[in-house]
């Protein structure tokens, strides 16, 4: 019979991927009990261990599989609890159950986390055992996950596209893990704008660049990290390229040299606060913690000559288009090219 997935007969969940784990989850509930007849779940699982032994030793009704899905069974929930005196540990191991359940009775233990030592109890329990990290993708495996959650919505994204909508949502947090404070992507949020974009092009229909703009709040906004980058990086050709785009799909250059001075304000701030916290910097100046740590990655190319030198030119660009001085677009262009030329040193 198809277990969903499952590899044994006790398996172990664990990460901060909700949706994924939610998915796993259905699949097992429908593949092994799609009646739900013979399927137990318990919340906080560590204060009922002994009505989840009794379901792990009972088969399923008519000779049928059972499934027992366990919240927080090895690692209590600290939700709603009060700090307790330490208390004698009880001579036999609360799990030892999962060392004798019954044929046919299939067992996922979902944790928001699991350490090692708690993993290796466990296993010295049993050996029917199979542990999953299940984590946020990050990175080019966030832009893979929304091209294939399309997929399951009937709709094609492409991962360029797919780019453009994640950076709309997760600005500060989709490329990588953050060293502390660390917010991942929701996933929820995510599939939600998926699943409206995937009925506004229809079955088959393949997700513009133009849709996310229209749809997704942010979205129209220019990529300003893709432009900043590539001016960091002192590449005039690709900050001309990430420019010429965001012209081409609408973006008014009065908007770009808002963002642009925006950015670089970040930047200023970033080599302003010596090394404060990124929670003390946030509070100070109401720019969020996500926003911070992106731009002090970028902000590491810069010299504060190099921000002055900014700062003057998108204020004297700003000054003209509006005096009517400048054609906007030129104005921009030639901005952009000098910001991003390389320096003799």
């Amino acid at each position: 019979m198809s277990t969903g997935g499952l590899k044994a007969p006790i398996t172990i969940l664990h990460g901060d991927n909700r949706l994924e784990i939610r998915d796993r989850l259905s699949a097992a509930r429908e593949s092994i009990d799609p009646t739900g007849l013979s399927t137990s779940v318990f919340e906080d699982a560590s204060r009922v261990t002994d009505d989840v032994a009794l379901a792990t030793g009972s088969p399923g009704f008519f000779g049928a599989d059972r499934l027992v899905i366990c919240h927080d069974l090895i690692t209590p929930s600290t939700g709603g609890r009060r700090r307790s005196s330490p208390k004698k540990q009880p001579e036999a191991d609360p799990l030892k159950f999962l060392g004798s359940t019954a044929p046919g009775v299939w067992v996922i233990i979902v944790e928001s986390s699991l350490k090692r030592p708690d993993e290796k109890r466990v296993r010295s329990i049993t050996d029917a055992l199979d542990v999953q990290q299940v984590n946020v993708p990050r990175g080019r495996g966030l832009i893979d996950w929304a091209c294939e959650r399309a997929r399951r919505h009937e709709a094609m994204l492409d991962g360029a596209t797919a780019t453009r909508l994640v950076e709309a949502l997760f600005p500060g947090t989709w490329r990588e893990v953050a060293r502390q404070n660390d917010v991942p992507p929701d996933l929820y949020r995510l599939d939600a704008e998926i699943a409206k974009l995937s009925v506004s092009v229809g079955p088959g229909g393949e997700i513009s660049s133009a849709a996310v703009a229209e749809l997704v709040p942010n979205a129209d906004a220019l990529d300003i990290w893709g432009l900043s980058n590539a001016i960091a990086d002192r590449d005039q050709a690709r900050a001309i390229k990430q420019l010429e785009l965001a012209l081409d799909t609408g973006q008014a250059p009065e908007a770009i040299l808002g963002q642009l001075a925006a950015q670089f304000e970040s930047f200023a701030v970033v080599l302003s606060a010596r090394g404060r916290p990124d929670q003390a910097v946030a509070q100070m100046t109401g720019l969020t913690e996500g926003r911070l740590r992106q731009a002090s990655r970028a902000a590491r190319n810069y010299s504060r000559e190099d921000l002055r030198r900014a700062m003057v030119g998108i204020r004297d660009v700003d000054f003209g288009i509006k005096q009517g001085l400048h054609e906007p677009s030129d104005a921009l262009s030639g901005l952009v090219a000098e910001l991003s030329r390389r320096r003799s040193r």
